[in-house]
């Protein structure tokens, strides 16, 4: 039997952040390590993609960033590159069947929350 590598497993609905894990110690480890390894588990013979099912445009995803951060985006606009696609969201209909996967955070929150948890690591370095 043939076992093909996986490039990148990437779990980004795990909880971020230190006070969670003081708050909840074993909550925290049920999001992060049991998901986790159900994701894994899952991966050996499925392929499931987790996002959201609702698009978002390049301009609506900039002012959400310049939003966030306060700041204003400096853009140099290109012309279209080969293979580029008008529109694209993700089909997350395989994980709602196997694990009922819901989306539950807009795109906007989400980056409010990337953010901060962004911040808080620049702090460590």
């Amino acid at each position: 039997m043939g076992v093909e590598p996986f490039d990148a497993i990437i779990h980004l609905a795990a909880k971020a952040g230190v006070r969670p894990s003081i708050k909840d110690p074993v909550g925290n480890q049920r999001a992060n390590v049991i998901a986790t390894q159900n994701l894994l588990e899952f991966a050996k013979d499925e392929v499931i993609n987790l996002g959201n099912d609702q698009t978002v445009t390049l301009s609506e995803m900039i002012a959400t960033i310049e939003e966030v951060v306060g700041n204003k985006a400096i853009i140099d606009r290109q012309p279209e590159q080969p293979g580029d696609v008008p529109q694209t969201w993700a089909d997350v209909s395989k994980a709602k069947e196997l694990f009922g996967y819901e989306p539950s955070i807009t795109f906007k929150e989400g980056v409010e929350q990337f953010y901060k948890w962004q911040k808080a690591q620049s702090n460590l370095f």
